[in-house]
């Protein structure tokens, strides 16, 4: 599910607040969550790599980190998660195709259930490159669908071009026109996030 909130907000992001509210409670419920929060800007992009692609590299290496924690202590080994697999994450672009390797094959093993939270993707891929990898990831997670009970909720503050592609309207809340409907007032029985 992608829930698109205002483009602009003066008070910060309502939807990254939400996402942060359905992380705690997902996590007191026991349900192993995978949660991400882009960011506009990374410490780490450089002249040759915009935040934009720094926030999807981001976006796989803190997916990894997160997927290592959850799996099984012990387990039948991989071809995806050797030593020398791992040392090719650089911190660019081209290490990527190994990320999404690795993430794949930790997801081999990861419990039956998983949640996945993930805020802010309007500030991802930038670049060609980084879109597609956006994509790929994309379809990692509707590949999950198959494999186990597998739940994605999507936060933005506006558009994200890669999520009108790769989303369903069926799919899709535009939080940012219900309170736009009624002159800022919420619907009768709606609760603001």
């Amino acid at each position: 599910m992608w829930i698109e909130g205002p483009a602009v907000s003066s008070s910060g992001s309502v939807l990254s607040q939400a996402a942060i509210e359905a992380v705690n409670t997902i996590a007191n419920a026991g349900t192993p969550c995978i949660s991400v929060f882009c960011k506009s800007r990374y410490s780490f992009a450089t002249r040759g790599l915009g935040h934009t692609d720094a926030a999807v590299i981001s976006l796989y290496y803190s997916v990894i980190r997160q997927l290592a924690r959850i799996v099984p202590p012990e387990f039948e080994g991989s071809p995806g998660l050797q030593k020398h697999c791992f040392e090719r994450l650089d911190g660019s672009l081209e290490s990527l195709g190994t990320a999404l390797a690795i993430i794949k094959a930790l997801l081999k093993h990861a419990p039956p259930s998983i949640a996945w939270v993930i805020d802010g993707l309007q500030f991802a891929g930038g670049s060609q490159d980084g879109y597609a990898h956006i994509q790929d990831f994309i379809q990692v997670l509707r590949d999950q669908e198959q494999e186990r009970t597998s739940r994605v909720c999507f936060t933005t503050d506006g558009r994200s071009q890669v999520l009108d592609r790769g989303i369903t309207v069926r799919e899709r809340v535009d939080a940012s026109r219900l309170v736009q409907a009624r002159g800022g007032r919420a619907f009768p029985g709606a609760v603001y996030i």
